[in-house]
Order: structure tokens, then C-alpha cells, then sequence
């Protein structure tokens, strides 16, 4: 069929995405421990997982342009630097990877989530809560159409430097629309995200999933009104496509999700 694929082994989830790397588009490789020296020492530090352009500036700025120059640093220095993410990311240098492999991750749904990054620094909380009204939507839609309820709101922020910030709130019931999920991530956000700091990356995640034969009505009908305004926007967009209806708010200058024109 004339289909090409790379394939990497390795003893841990970092070392086997690495290795699927350096064959591409068509190869197969193995990266053990004892292979990381020869093998992923010599690259460009930016080819590390977790190292973007300005974590590549600010190790440049350190002398650190490849890999090993990354493993062989002072991590004190690193931790001072960069706190918690240079411990990681020398961790990383080395093939070090604690995070566990769940062969039946894939089993069943935990949780449900979409984030962006922003084309540029946002400041107010306004144009932030665009964002998380435009992702509470794609959520609260993806949650629907797994036939999931969740309890568990979780934003993620995280500013030019990679300040990286999440919080959650557990909601008293189980829902699947997006107001219920926007209004938990906005008290997040004003809670927890000083007024004025810029955010350039913005996540929404709905957990504690359950079947949806778990709703529970109301007694004045708001549950299942809400849910018959959701399944009818849901058949619009299963015949139309996302585009065709959407929130006012996505036509500011703020919206991104959905572009404007």
C-alpha cells in the first residue's frame, strides 16, 4: 500500500518514543539504557522530549546545545533555574522515565481533555475565559458522544516561561454539558490565576467519568431540557460539521478554536 512506519522499542516510554525517531519514516529501533550515551547524547538538545524553542533558548543561554551537555550539567544548577522541570529534564538526558507502562491504558476512558496553546500571550481574565468556554464545549461534546458523565473539572495553565499551573473542583453531580464545565474551570481560574499574568497555554479535563444511564433529574427539568439543546446542537454538527454553530464569544478576538471568517 506503499504506507511507511517507524517503530521504537525501548525500556521505557521515553526511550521508545526516542528511538521512534531516528529511523523515520520507515525503520525499526531499539534504545536501551546502555545505548543512550552513543546514541542520544550527540542530538540536538531540542530533540529531547519536553525541550520546545524556549526551553531550547534558555538551555543555549547555559551552554547546553545537546543532549549531553544537558546530562553532564549540575542538575542543582537546573533545579535552581527552572525548578521542578530541570530535574525532569536531566532525568530525561540520562533515559530516565519513572512514568509507568499501563498495557490496559487503553482499556477504558479516565478522562477527557483538549488543550491549546495560544498564538500569543493572553492577559485578562475575558479573553482567558473564551478559551475555557471554547474548550468546556469540545469537552462537554466529546464526553457526549462517548456516552460519559463526569464530576471532576481540571484546568491547566501555563505562561510564556512555562510556569505550569492545574487545579480541579469536583462538582456535587455528574453532568456533560459545557455551562456546567466552563462555570467550574472560570472559579478555577479566578481562584487560582493572579489577575494580569499571561497564560499561553490553556487545557480543560472532565474526570470521574461514569455511563451515562447515571443522570440524574431535576425537579424543575433543567437537566433534560439542557440535554435535548445538547443532542440537537450535536446532530448539527455530526451532519454539518464543528463549524456550524458555536458560541458567540468564539467570534472576538480572543476565539481560536474556531477561526473567525
Amino acid at each position: 500500500m506503499g504506507i511507511t512506519i517507524s517503530v521504537g522499542l525501548g525500556p521505557s516510554k521515553l526511550l521508545a518514543k526516542m528511538a521512534a525517531e531516528m529511523q523515520k519514516p520507515d525503520g525499526l529501533t531499539v534504545l536501551d539504557y546502555p545505548d543512550v550515551p552513543k546514541k542520544m547524547w550527540p542530538l540536538p538538545v531540542k530533540e529531547l522530549f519536553g525541550v520546545g524553542p524556549r526551553m531550547e533558548a534558555h538551555l543555549a543561554k547555559l551552554g547546553i546545545h545537546t543532549i549531553g551537555d544537558l546530562a553532564r550539567f549540575p542538575v542543582e544548577v537546573l533545579v535552581r533555574r527552572f525548578g521542578v522541570v530541570g530535574q525532569v529534564l536531566h532525568q530525561c538526558a540520562l533515559g530516565i522515565d519513572y512514568s509507568p507502562v499501563d498495557p490496559h491504558s487503553l482499556d477504558r476512558v479516565k478522562s477527557v481533555g483538549h488543550q491549546i496553546t495560544l498564538p500569543r500571550d493572553y492577559y485578562s481574565y475575558e479573553d482567558i475565559e473564551v478559551i475555557l468556554l471554547e474548550l468546556s464545549e469540545l469537552v462537554a461534546r466529546r464526553v457526549r458522544l462517548g456516552n460519559y458523565l463526569g464530576r471532576t473539572v481540571t484546568i491547566s495553565l501555563k505562561d510564556a516561561e512555562f510556569n505550569w499551573l492545574g487545579r480541579s473542583y469536583t462538582l456535587p453531580y455528574y453532568t456533560d454539558t459545557a455551562a456546567d464545565i466552563y462555570a467550574a474551570a472560570r472559579q478555577l481560574l479566578h481562584r487560582h490565576w493572579p489577575p494580569g499574568r499571561p497564560v499561553r497555554l490553556v487545557g480543560v479535563n472532565l474526570s470521574g467519568l461514569v455511563p451515562s444511564a447515571a443522570r440524574q433529574e431535576d425537579l424543575f427539568g433543567r437537566v433534560e431540557k439542557q440535554a435535548r439543546l445538547d443532542r440537537a446542537c450535536d446532530r448539527l454538527k455530526n451532519r454539518y460539521g464543528e463549524r456550524v454553530i458555536h458560541r458567540a464569544a468564539s467570534l472576538t478576538q480572543a476565539g481560536v478554536l474556531y477561526a473567525r471568517g
